[in-house]
């Protein structure tokens, strides 16, 4: 139950701040801020599993409880992924202007 209430709570200063950011600035700021949520949330992860221990994220521990993630095989291609969500988004709201395409 204190789980639910906390969601419901962190979900409202979510929206709040979401209309607060669109307000001021425009909804171009609101929708950037989006894309770069998700690639802040995963950086930090590979961050935190890096500095977990001081041993580039050995996951030595006695109970084998990692954090974070590691960088893997594919991550190069999560990373373009978001390289990709940033320049469409970008492109989107004509932050950046592509010759050739109608604004």
């Amino acid at each position: 139950d204190v789980f639910i209430f906390v969601y419901l709570i962190s979900i409202a200063f979510y929206n709040f701040f979401g209309v607060t950011v669109a307000g001021r600035l425009s909804a171009v700021h609101r929708t950037l801020i989006d894309a770069l949520r998700t690639t802040v949330v995963w950086t930090m992860e590979l961050i935190i599993f890096a500095l977990q221990d001081g041993r580039g994220g050995a996951c030595r521990d006695k109970r084998g409880t990692c954090y974070g993630v590691p960088w893997a095989a594919y991550s190069w291609l999560q990373l373009l992924g978001f390289a990709f969500l940033l320049i469409g988004t970008l492109v989107f709201n004509a932050v950046i202007r592509v010759p050739g395409f109608h604004y």
